[in-house]
């Protein structure tokens, strides 16, 4: 799938996410740096509006200023995917989802 496809499917999955609040499990782990920002690699508990609380990873990129952001017992708003609850995009205008991880194995934690 090229870069193009991957972005409107990550755009069209992020629009019927279910909106949802996380917590931070610990401090986000700098992955890398990409056109400027950061790649962090995140483990989350998930708090969604029905159902119990749980645990997944996921990788955002997040804009360096807003790293700091990104410690343990932090709250942020994500959007859990529809068809996978294990992938949640971010829900705010400092982070984009990192594409890579709709196309790996899930790892639980």
């Amino acid at each position: 799938m090229n870069d193009k496809r991957r972005a409107e499917e990550i755009k069209q999955r992020t629009a019927t996410g279910i909106p949802a609040m996380a917590i931070l499990v610990m401090d986000a782990t700098l992955v890398g740096i990409e056109k400027g920002r950061s790649r962090t690699h995140l483990i989350l508990n998930i708090q969604p509006s029905a159902g119990d609380v749980y645990r997944t990873v996921t990788d955002w990129i997040v804009d360096q200023t807003a790293v700091a952001q990104l410690k343990r017992g932090q709250t942020v708003a994500v959007r859990i995917d529809a068809n996978d609850p294990n992938i949640v995009y971010p829900d705010v205008t400092w982070a984009t989802f990192s594409p890579e991880r709709l196309y790996r194995t899930h790892r639980q934690y």
